[in-house]
């Protein structure tokens, strides 16, 4: 069976309380998918590149951010389902890279891409799970390639893959096509601290994160009762509010202990003129 994203208004709202500080490998979707990292992610950290935001200039972004619906997440138009394969870690990056998209050309230019196509790089089985710094070099040399929808086979014909599906044959061509929606080689970099991690998101970069054997996207900082917590895209299709859960800051400093910020994409030939 293969699962398709589905549109963030075709999902069901729920408290999202219901959904906070969520213990992934005890929820009945949960299939293992995330492999703790055995090392840094080469290359500059993200503290370092783009710096640190003062906890006053967290507030405030945060803030507006609610008020006006700013935040990384208002990027999300299709919420991701792996179904029942340990592609958590290519949902993720291919739930960042359209996130990317809209921040760059706007929603209505996003072309919805193969989760499937981007956990093959990376992982052995369907089952085997991958490393999120793998996931992220791939898609920086190699890329992702566009999911098999209509408006994709009018673009680049039968050049597309489906959501799940690690059998899948790859298509001819698929390189040349994939390498349209690459990261950009100084855009994916490891996250050290928790001001790092929530500076990203107030940049609305989002941020790679795994932990309890599972890999989820970070997409914005929220205040609530003074505290705070981080708001991320799941890839369990009809799941949590609209596909979206949260964490706490203790549970945020623990993802952040193996974290990723995507900050550019490369820019394809054929939106170069937006």
């Amino acid at each position: 069976m293969e699962y398709a994203p589905l549109p963030i208004d075709l999902l069901t709202a729920r408290d999202p309380d219901e959904f906070l500080d969520v213990q992934f490998d005890k929820c009945p979707e949960w299939v293992f998918g995330a492999i703790a990292e055995q090392e840094l992610f080469g290359g500059p950290a993200y503290e370092d590149t783009d710096g640190v935001l003062s906890e006053s200039q967290l507030i405030e972004i945060a803030e507006r951010d609610e008020a006006e619906g700013t935040g990384g997440d208002s990027l999300i138009q299709w919420i991701l389902n792996q179904g029942r394969e340990g592609s958590c870690v290519g949902n993720a990056q291919t739930q960042g890279h359209m996130a990317l998209q809209a921040r760059k050309f706007g929603k209505e230019f996003v072309t919805r891409l193969s989760a499937c196509s981007a956990y093959q790089l990376i992982g052995r089985s369907a089952g085997s799970g991958a490393m999120v710094s793998d996931a992220l070099k791939m898609g920086t040399s190699y890329g992702i390639c566009p999911l098999d929808t209509p408006e994709n086979r009018a673009k680049f014909g039968s050049v597309v893959m489906p959501a799940t599906g690690f059998s899948t044959r790859r298509p001819d061509g698929i390189k040349e096509v994939s390498a349209n929606f690459r990261f950009d080689p100084k855009g994916t970099k490891v996250v050290r601290s928790i001001g790092g991690l929530r500076s990203a998101l107030a940049r609305r970069h989002p941020v790679v994160v795994g932990r309890e054997g599972h890999s989820i996207l970070y997409l914005r900082n929220r205040r609530k009762s003074n505290a705070w917590r981080t708001r991320y895209a799941n890839s369990w299709g009809d799941w949590g509010d609209k596909g979206f859960g949260e964490d706490t800051e203790r549970q945020t400093e623990k993802s952040a202990s193996w974290a990723f910020a995507i900050t550019s994409i490369v820019i394809p030939d054929f939106l170069v003129k937006i």
